[in-house]
This record gives C-alpha cells, structure tokens and sequence, in this order.
C-alpha cells in the first residue's frame, strides 16, 4: 500500500470516493470496495484531482456495454504505473533511452528551401534542449537526411538518472507522451511542465501543416 496518498473507492452502484489513507492502513467511510487494477493491485494516486478525474470515468461508462478501457485513458494510464512500472522503473527507463538516439527534436528540416520549417522547428525545439542542458543531458542535431546526432558521451547516463527521480505516474506519462511523439525531450518537458499540452499540439500541428504545404503541396 502507498502510504499518504489518495485511494479510489468503488461502492457497486460504480459509483466512486476518495479518502486519505494514513500509517495504519485505509480506513473508508463504509465498507465499500477498493477500486483494483487488470492486476488486482490497489488504485492508488497521489492527489484527489487525480482520483475525482478517475471516479469521473467510471461514472462515464454505460452499464450496458460494459467496461470501454479505450474511454479510460487516465484510468490505462494509472493502471500501467501500479501493474508495471512500479514493480520494475529500470525496464521502463530502458525501454525509453534509446529514443534519445533518434529524438524527433533532434531533427530540423536541413533543406534552405524551406527556412520557415526549420524557424518553427527551432522554436519549439530549443527551449526543451536548453533545459536539458541544465541536467547535464546534451542533445546534438542532425546534420541532414537521417544522419544520428551526436550527444554528449553521458546523456543517456544523465537522463537514466534524472528519469529515476519520476515516480511511476509521472514515468507512466512520460513513456505515453515520448511513444506518442518519438520524443523523449518532449516526453520530459510536459512532465517538467516546460510546455503545456496545449503548447505541443498547436506547435505540432503548425509544424505539421507547413511541412505538408512544403513538401506535398498539390496546388489546390
């Protein structure tokens, strides 16, 4: 049990509370059920927004269909930081290092032809670098086409490092958010709330936009 954090309760009308469990164990209101993960472990989460937004999704769920995971994304999201990262960080820290290698940001458009691209790019790109320079994790750029950038000789060793001060919520939607981007400086940024969520997908989709109008421009 995690101590001093939030524990989702579900009575068996699906409807769900929170309460604050304490040193000597969970003590609920009434004898309602403690909500459980795919694995049968506990829920727990570290604030009561979190658990209002989880007792929100549960309430979400039509009866009749059944559970829906794919209309739970915080409740995956938890679920897969308790079932999976919480037993074992380093298989989880192993598995997004090698996205450093070939971080998207660490990609600009190289063709002179398309200088706005590449402005846009560097916009939203640099400030991130700039702040993992601050962790000691030196990121390199391409030179052009798909040649590897060249890190500095411990980025990775430095990223292990600070990836290992997360707790396994935050690695949880640090590994969603890098999966989804090909970004592990991105995946950093939102936990570290360098850039919002708003921030990225407008950028991303600006980026997106003007790359297509670049290169696959149809003239219509």
């Amino acid at each position: 049990m995690i101590l001093n954090e939030m524990c989702i309760i579900c009575y068996a009308d699906s409807k769900c509370e929170t309460e604050m469990s304490n040193g000597a164990g969970s003590v609920p209101i009434h004898t309602p059920q403690v909500l459980k993960t795919p694995a049968r472990n506990a829920l727990y989460v570290p604030n009561k927004d979190l658990a209002l937004v989880l007792a929100s999704e549960w309430d979400s769920q039509i009866t009749k269909g059944g559970i829906q995971p794919s209309l739970m994304p915080v409740m995956t999201l938890v679920s897969s930081a308790i079932d999976e990262i919480e037993p074992d960080v380093s298989q989880t820290i192993d598995s997004l290092l090698p996205y450093l290698e070939t971080d998207t940001t660490c990609f600009p458009c190289d063709d002179p032809s398309h200088a706005e691209l590449r402005k846009r790019q560097q916009e939203m790109w640099r400030p991130l670098h700039l702040k993992l320079n601050e962790l000691g994790i030196y990121l390199g750029m391409s030179d052009g086409g798909l040649s590897i950038p060249c890190h500095s000789h411990d980025a990775a060793l430095q990223a292990d490092s600070f990836l290992r001060t997360f707790s396994s919520l935050e690695l949880a939607a640090v590994q969603a958010i890098t999966m989804e981007c090909k970004s592990l400086a991105i995946g950093i940024g939102l936990a570290m709330r360098w850039i919002s969520v708003e921030e990225v997908s407008y950028r991303d989709a600006a980026v997106i936009n003007l790359w297509s109008s670049c290169y696959f421009d149809c003239g219509c």
